[in-house]
Protein backbone atom coordinates (compact mmCIF):
# COMPACT_ATOMS: atom_id res chain seq x y z
CA UNK A 1 0.00 0.00 0.00
CA UNK A 2 1.53 3.79 -0.68
CA UNK A 3 2.01 6.12 1.55
CA UNK A 4 -0.37 8.16 -0.45
CA UNK A 5 -3.47 5.03 0.12
CA UNK A 6 -2.49 5.09 3.65
CA UNK A 7 -2.89 9.07 4.05
CA UNK A 8 -6.31 9.40 2.24
CA UNK A 9 -7.86 5.91 4.07
CA UNK A 10 -6.42 5.46 7.00
CA UNK A 11 -9.09 2.53 8.17
CA UNK A 12 -7.60 0.83 5.09
CA UNK A 13 -4.32 0.64 7.20
CA UNK A 14 -5.38 -0.14 10.62
CA UNK A 15 -8.00 -2.54 9.02
CA UNK A 16 -4.62 -4.00 7.72
CA UNK A 17 -2.69 -4.24 10.91
CA UNK A 18 -5.88 -5.23 13.34
CA UNK A 19 -5.99 -8.33 10.98
CA UNK A 20 -1.91 -9.02 11.13
CA UNK A 21 -2.36 -9.11 14.92
CA UNK A 22 0.22 -6.29 15.06
CA UNK A 23 -0.26 -5.13 18.47
CA UNK A 24 2.73 -2.88 18.67
CA UNK A 25 1.98 -1.42 15.29
CA UNK A 26 -1.35 -0.57 16.14
CA UNK A 27 -1.03 1.16 18.94
CA UNK A 28 1.96 3.51 17.26
CA UNK A 29 -1.36 4.25 14.73
CA UNK A 30 -3.85 5.30 16.75
CA UNK A 31 -1.67 7.34 18.52
CA UNK A 32 -0.95 9.06 15.81
CA UNK A 33 -4.36 10.02 14.48
CA UNK A 34 -5.30 13.38 14.70
CA UNK A 35 -7.86 13.87 17.88
CA UNK A 36 -10.82 14.44 15.13
CA UNK A 37 -9.64 11.41 13.17
CA UNK A 38 -9.90 8.51 15.27
CA UNK A 39 -13.37 7.97 15.64
CA UNK A 40 -14.19 8.55 12.04
CA UNK A 41 -11.19 5.83 11.36
CA UNK A 42 -12.77 3.63 13.89
CA UNK A 43 -16.41 4.13 12.49
CA UNK A 44 -15.08 2.10 9.10
CA UNK A 45 -14.03 -0.93 10.68
CA UNK A 46 -16.62 -3.70 10.61
CA UNK A 47 -18.10 -4.70 13.99
CA UNK A 48 -15.75 -7.65 14.21
CA UNK A 49 -12.57 -5.89 13.53
CA UNK A 50 -13.19 -2.94 15.93
CA UNK A 51 -13.45 -6.00 19.06
CA UNK A 52 -10.12 -7.16 17.12
CA UNK A 53 -8.61 -3.43 17.93
CA UNK A 54 -9.81 -3.55 21.74
CA UNK A 55 -8.94 -6.74 22.03
CA UNK A 56 -5.01 -5.68 20.86
CA UNK A 57 -4.50 -2.62 22.91
CA UNK A 58 -3.60 -2.88 25.88
CA UNK A 59 -5.92 -1.67 28.90
CA UNK A 60 -4.91 1.70 29.29
CA UNK A 61 -4.62 2.50 25.51
CA UNK A 62 -8.25 0.91 25.16
CA UNK A 63 -9.62 3.39 27.57
CA UNK A 64 -8.19 6.36 26.37
CA UNK A 65 -9.19 5.98 22.74
CA UNK A 66 -12.81 5.00 23.90
CA UNK A 67 -12.97 8.14 25.85
CA UNK A 68 -11.57 10.08 22.95
CA UNK A 69 -15.12 9.17 21.04
CA UNK A 70 -18.98 9.97 21.43
CA UNK A 71 -20.81 8.80 24.55
CA UNK A 72 -22.69 6.72 22.06
CA UNK A 73 -20.39 5.54 20.04
CA UNK A 74 -17.84 4.68 22.85
CA UNK A 75 -21.01 2.23 24.15
CA UNK A 76 -21.67 0.74 20.91
CA UNK A 77 -17.85 -0.69 21.33
CA UNK A 78 -17.56 -1.51 24.65
CA UNK A 79 -20.89 -3.52 24.51
CA UNK A 80 -19.00 -5.52 21.54
CA UNK A 81 -16.64 -6.63 23.98
CA UNK A 82 -16.74 -9.98 26.36
CA UNK A 83 -17.53 -8.41 29.36
CA UNK A 84 -14.55 -9.36 31.61
CA UNK A 85 -12.46 -7.14 28.70
CA UNK A 86 -14.71 -4.19 28.74
CA UNK A 87 -14.88 -4.17 32.43
CA UNK A 88 -10.62 -4.30 32.53
CA UNK A 89 -10.95 -1.14 29.88
CA UNK A 90 -13.70 1.22 32.48
CA UNK A 91 -11.21 0.81 35.17
CA UNK A 92 -8.71 2.26 32.90
CA UNK A 93 -10.92 5.37 32.50
CA UNK A 94 -11.10 8.45 34.51
CA UNK A 95 -14.03 8.94 36.88
CA UNK A 96 -16.08 10.89 35.01
CA UNK A 97 -16.06 9.25 31.96
CA UNK A 98 -16.85 5.96 33.46
CA UNK A 99 -20.19 7.44 34.47
CA UNK A 100 -20.39 8.96 31.12
CA UNK A 101 -20.07 5.62 29.31
CA UNK A 102 -22.34 2.92 31.93
CA UNK A 103 -25.24 5.86 31.46
CA UNK A 104 -25.08 4.92 27.83
CA UNK A 105 -25.12 1.23 28.43
CA UNK A 106 -28.21 -1.36 28.43
CA UNK A 107 -28.92 -1.40 32.21
CA UNK A 108 -28.02 -5.57 32.01
CA UNK A 109 -24.70 -4.79 30.06
CA UNK A 110 -23.87 -1.74 32.98
CA UNK A 111 -24.81 -4.51 35.57
CA UNK A 112 -22.55 -7.21 34.14
CA UNK A 113 -19.38 -4.81 33.62
CA UNK A 114 -19.89 -2.62 37.04
CA UNK A 115 -19.65 -6.29 38.74
CA UNK A 116 -16.22 -7.17 36.83
CA UNK A 117 -14.80 -4.14 37.87
CA UNK A 118 -12.25 -3.39 40.55
CA UNK A 119 -14.84 -2.79 43.73
CA UNK A 120 -14.06 0.48 44.48
CA UNK A 121 -14.25 2.01 40.84
CA UNK A 122 -17.25 0.80 40.59
CA UNK A 123 -18.64 1.81 43.77
CA UNK A 124 -17.42 5.28 42.55
CA UNK A 125 -19.80 5.16 39.85
CA UNK A 126 -22.75 3.75 41.22
CA UNK A 127 -21.92 6.94 43.58
CA UNK A 128 -21.35 9.37 40.96
CA UNK A 129 -24.58 8.68 38.78
CA UNK A 130 -26.75 9.08 41.70
CA UNK A 131 -26.44 12.33 40.95
CA UNK A 132 -28.31 14.47 38.48
CA UNK A 133 -26.02 15.12 35.37
CA UNK A 134 -26.59 18.72 35.28
CA UNK A 135 -25.42 19.18 38.65
CA UNK A 136 -22.13 20.14 40.54
CA UNK A 137 -22.29 16.21 41.61
CA UNK A 138 -22.91 15.08 38.43
CA UNK A 139 -19.80 16.36 37.03
CA UNK A 140 -17.91 15.09 39.91
CA UNK A 141 -14.44 13.17 39.64
CA UNK A 142 -13.03 11.07 42.34
CA UNK A 143 -9.46 11.55 40.92
CA UNK A 144 -7.87 14.38 43.12
CA UNK A 145 -4.92 15.09 45.23
CA UNK A 146 -5.07 15.62 49.04
CA UNK A 147 -2.64 15.84 51.86
CA UNK A 148 -3.18 16.14 55.93
CA UNK A 149 -2.27 19.71 56.99
CA UNK A 150 0.85 18.75 58.81
CA UNK A 151 2.81 17.69 55.51
CA UNK A 152 5.87 19.83 54.22
CA UNK A 153 6.44 20.29 50.70
CA UNK A 154 9.21 17.45 50.54
CA UNK A 155 6.36 15.08 51.87
CA UNK A 156 3.94 15.55 48.71
CA UNK A 157 6.67 15.93 46.10
CA UNK A 158 7.92 12.59 47.57
CA UNK A 159 4.70 11.41 47.19
CA UNK A 160 3.99 12.67 43.63
CA UNK A 161 7.47 10.94 42.72
CA UNK A 162 6.72 8.00 44.11
CA UNK A 163 3.45 7.51 42.97
CA UNK A 164 3.82 9.01 39.35
CA UNK A 165 2.62 6.60 37.10
CA UNK A 166 -0.66 6.24 38.84
CA UNK A 167 -0.75 9.93 39.06
CA UNK A 168 -0.08 10.68 35.51
CA UNK A 169 -3.78 10.29 34.49
CA UNK A 170 -4.85 12.71 36.95
CA UNK A 171 -6.56 16.00 35.15
CA UNK A 172 -5.40 18.06 38.44
CA UNK A 173 -3.59 21.76 38.98
CA UNK A 174 -4.42 21.77 42.47
CA UNK A 175 -4.13 19.58 45.51
CA UNK A 176 -6.26 19.72 48.49
CA UNK A 177 -5.67 20.12 52.09
CA UNK A 178 -6.74 18.37 54.26
CA UNK A 179 -7.19 18.25 58.25
CA UNK A 180 -5.85 15.74 60.25
CA UNK A 181 -8.02 14.13 62.65
CA UNK A 182 -11.43 14.20 60.15
CA UNK A 183 -9.90 15.17 56.70
CA UNK A 184 -12.27 18.25 56.05
CA UNK A 185 -11.87 20.75 53.85
CA UNK A 186 -9.08 22.92 54.46
CA UNK A 187 -7.87 24.65 51.48
CA UNK A 188 -5.87 24.57 48.11
CA UNK A 189 -2.70 24.67 46.73
CA UNK A 190 -1.41 25.17 43.20
CA UNK A 191 0.54 22.40 41.93
CA UNK A 192 2.89 25.01 40.81
CA UNK A 193 3.40 26.03 44.41
CA UNK A 194 4.43 22.81 44.92
CA UNK A 195 7.30 22.84 42.85
CA UNK A 196 8.64 25.91 43.16
CA UNK A 197 8.09 26.06 46.61
CA UNK A 198 11.31 25.46 49.32
CA UNK A 199 10.96 21.67 50.48
CA UNK A 200 10.98 22.57 54.30
CA UNK A 201 7.83 24.78 54.01
CA UNK A 202 4.28 23.46 55.81
CA UNK A 203 2.02 22.92 52.88
CA UNK A 204 -0.20 25.31 54.46
CA UNK A 205 2.15 27.95 54.52
CA UNK A 206 1.35 27.79 50.22
CA UNK A 207 -1.86 27.32 50.34
CA UNK A 208 -4.58 29.59 48.95
CA UNK A 209 -6.34 32.06 51.51
CA UNK A 210 -9.62 31.55 50.06
CA UNK A 211 -11.37 28.50 49.66
CA UNK A 212 -14.72 28.06 47.53
CA UNK A 213 -17.18 25.24 47.50
CA UNK A 214 -21.17 24.20 46.55
CA UNK A 215 -23.10 21.85 47.64
CA UNK A 216 -23.43 18.74 45.46
CA UNK A 217 -27.15 19.62 43.99
CA UNK A 218 -25.48 22.97 42.92
CA UNK A 219 -26.65 23.81 39.10
CA UNK A 220 -24.00 24.17 36.40
CA UNK A 221 -25.33 27.57 36.35
CA UNK A 222 -23.89 28.50 39.96
CA UNK A 223 -20.40 26.93 38.94
CA UNK A 224 -19.96 29.60 36.22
Amino acid sequence: MSQEQTQASPWLELERLVDNGDAPAVVAFIRSLPPGETAHTIERLDDSQRVALLQLLPTDVAADLIESLADVQAADLIEELPFERAAAIVDQMVSDEQVDLISELDEDDAQAILERMDPQEAEDVRRLSRHDPDTAGGIMITEYLAYPEGHTIDDVLADLRRNAQRYSSYDVQYVYIITEHDSRLRGTVRLRDVVLSPGTARITDVMLPELHSVRVTAGLDELE
